[in-house]
């Protein structure tokens, strides 16, 4: 049904080197992340699918990510050679990256993984509009195991002011509260769920999400979590956001925002009053599982081709 592409299979290309390279010393990212989800969420639906084939056998296209494979497809597309030809969400940050590429006439839907970063395609080319399709990746919902909760909470540390990260961690020894901190790129995937596993909660702090996979990961292992938001992201070129963008798919079953250091001990007693209360892994079995992310997938699909 689907062709799926990632980069490009031509080697004299620097994107295929790039992804060779990638995978020569095991790095694991966000793109690797979605596609894999993706790949489950297919199977679980029986629907047929390639990556990254060097022989294209469907003429519905997706490029996930991949640049220089979106301008070979956009070109086949052009030649009357993909029927239709899907973009995203891995592939530019703002919609005039790469010479606007994602606003060519040939690409017939672009995927993004929540509202705050379909709204600002939208504002920032509005010629796409029409195009932009909400699809948020799904989650594995894992088995969950009995383990003792040695460890209260998991300071997960990704873009945050210093004078916050500190100011936080002051607090939680002055609560006598047993943390770890994980700092983003500084850890590898098994031991994040090793530290999950043993843990009640978690802090989350970065500035903005696109989705946030991470979140998704603790709520899918029942976890709630305590999220920093400033509440507005400013772009290089002015344009400022507002609203849940530190964490899209937040909300009253999987946890709470703080806006600053001034309002974290608030909220963090707040937080922990209500940790029985929260269902977060209720919430992504409904919402974000693999499943219900290709469901999503195949009714854009279907829409498409109507």
């Amino acid at each position: 049904m689907i062709s799926i592409y990632t980069h490009t299979n031509n080697p004299l290309k620097k994107e295929f080197w790039k992804y060779i390279a990638k995978k020569a010393i095991r790095k694991y990212s966000g793109p690797d992340a979605v596609l894999d989800s993706l790949k489950r969420g297919l199977t679980e639906l029986n629907i047929p699918f390639q990556i990254n084939p060097y022989i294209r056998k469907y003429d519905t296209v997706h490029v996930l990510a991949g640049i220089s494979i979106l301008e070979n497809m956009i070109s086949k597309k052009e030649q009357g050679k993909i029927k239709t030809l899907i973009a995203g969400p891995n592939l530019v940050v703002m919609p005039s990256d790469k010479n606007n590429i994602i606003c060519s006439p040939y690409i017939d839907a672009i995927l993004l993984p929540s509202e705050w970063t379909k709204e600002f395609y939208e504002k920032e080319a509005p010629s796409i509009a029409h195009k932009t399709n909400l699809w948020p990746a799904g989650t594995q919902i894992p088995t969950l195991q009995k383990a003792e909760k040695t460890n209260d909470c998991i300071v997960f540390k990704k873009d945050v002011p210093i004078e916050i990260f500190d100011s936080i961690i002051e607090e939680l020894k002055l609560k006598k509260i047993k943390h770890t901190v994980i700092e983003y790129g500084k850890y590898k995937y098994p031991d994040y769920l090793k530290v999950l596993n043993k843990s009640k909660y978690i802090i989350y702090l970065q500035k903005v999400e696109s989705q946030g996979l991470a979140l998704q990961e603790a709520w899918s292992h029942n976890i709630p979590t305590l999220v920093w938001n400033p509440g507005f992201f400013t772009y290089a070129n002015g344009h400022t956001l507002y609203g849940k963008i530190s964490a899209p798919y937040l909300n009253d079953a999987n946890g709470i925002f703080f806006k600053d250091i001034e309002e974290f001990p608030k909220k963090l007693d707040l937080f922990l009053k209500n940790i029985d209360d929260f269902t977060p892994r209720k919430y992504c079995i409904e919402n974000l599982s693999d499943k219900v992310s290709a469901e999503k997938y195949i009714g854009i699909i279907k829409n498409l081709n109507k």
